[in-house]
């Protein structure tokens, strides 16, 4: 009787986190996808990638860092 043995494959990579669109991101920040397209035409608003063809993606974790710097203190 033989043992088959199984060889397991350790995946060092790092998957990529899902980039939202800019209507999933605006659905975060509770605004809308026009004001992001604003924003963006601006240049001001979270930074988001451009991709070929025009489409616009961000990441989750760089939105919500940039969402924390725009916490204003009320403390004068």
């Amino acid at each position: 009787m033989s043992t088959a043995t199984i060889e397991t494959k350790t995946d060092t990579t790092t998957a990529m986190p899902k980039l939202w669109t800019r209507q999933e991101a605006a659905e975060y920040l509770g605004v809308s996808a026009k004001t992001m397209a604003n924003w963006a035409s601006n240049g001001i608003g979270p930074p988001y990638f451009s991709l070929c063809g025009g489409a616009v993606r961000y990441d989750p974790e760089t939105l919500s860092a940039w969402l924390q710097d725009q916490l204003q203190s009320t403390l004068g």
